[in-house]
Formats: C-alpha cells, sequence, structure tokens
C-alpha cells in the first residue's frame, strides 16, 4: 500500500489529465448499481473519495444533499469545476487517515474505489462513524483474489470486463 502522499500525488495527476479534457459525467456500472440501491429515505450523502465527483452530483441531482470529500486538491478542483453552482452539492478536501468524519451523520454513505488506498480497517470504521442510526453505507472497491482456487473466477472477470 502506498503511503497517503503518494496516493494524493498520483490522484492529483489523474485530476490533471481529467481537467483537460471534461466530458460529461460517464458513471460506472458499479456506480450506476449504486444508484438503483440509494434508499428513498436517504436526505444527506456522503461520497468518500469521490474523485472528479460524478457519483455525488448524480446524487445531489436526485435531490440528496450531498458532500464529496477526497484527499486530492486537484481532484476537488476538477469535483467543483464540473458542478458549476449546484444546489445541495458540496465538495471539501478530506483524508480518511487524518481527519474525522464529517458530521453530522449522514443517511447514506458511499465509497466507490477509495477503500484499498488505505487499512481497511481504519476506512470501515471512518465510514461507519458518518452514517445516521438506520442510515445505509455501501463501500465499493477491488478485490484482489490470489492462489490456484480463484483462477476461474479472475478469468470470468477479465472476461466480462474485456466483453464491456
Amino acid at each position: 500500500m502506498k503511503p497517503m502522499p503518494a496516493v494524493v500525488t498520483d490522484f492529483d495527476g489523474i485530476a490533471d489529465a481529467i481537467a483537460s479534457d471534461l466530458r460529461p459525467d460517464l458513471l460506472t456500472s458499479a456506480e450506476r448499481f449504486l444508484l438503483r440501491h440509494v434508499p428513498a429515505h436517504a436526505r444527506r450523502a456522503l461520497d468518500v473519495g469521490c474523485g472528479d465527483g460524478s457519483l455525488t452530483r448524480a446524487l445531489a441531482a436526485r435531490g440528496i444533499a450531498t458532500l464529496g470529500i477526497d484527499a486530492s486538491p486537484r481532484m476537488i478542483a476538477v469535483a467543483r469545476a464540473c458542478a458549476g453552482p449546484t444546489p445541495m452539492l458540496e465538495y471539501r478536501l478530506g483524508d480518511v487517515l487524518t481527519d474525522a468524519p464529517p458530521s453530522p451523520a449522514f443517511d447514506l454513505v458511499v465509497s466507490v474505489a477509495m477503500a484499498h488506498h488505505a487499512p481497511l480497517k481504519h476506512v470501515v470504521k471512518y465510514l461507519r462513524a458518518a452514517v445516521a442510526p438506520g442510515g445505509t453505507l455501501f463501500i465499493q472497491d477491488v478485490v484482489t483474489r490470489r492462489g490456484i482456487r480463484h483462477v476461474p473466477a479472475n478469468a470470468l472477470a477479465w472476461l466480462v470486463s474485456r466483453l464491456r
């Protein structure tokens, strides 16, 4: 696992590439899946590791007051630039390793492809602390399956990703 400053540097570079070629929001299949399962009662959401803010904007477009946080200053800048003056939407610089979870608690907390950048135990504790009683937590991340017994699942995952 890379130290967080190195992760931030990587994502600042990715943000620069995104900023040089802004396109309409395209959600990943995982993000579309999460959106289909947003609880009807959700009124306030937190997107941790929001990146360019695509999912954050999609949640706000549903009338959910949404806060997106990311450790990369340039990602936050891109997210803000893409959002413009969008009501019910805020972006903040934040680091799950050093910052306390935002409060008050949220009806919905989402984290897509971020958890593998920090110790999982710490990430889950941070995310859980932000969920209001009766709220929902969605964590989607990459999985590395090692060993011979996972070869069929890995091969199938590879094939599906190529077909998409």
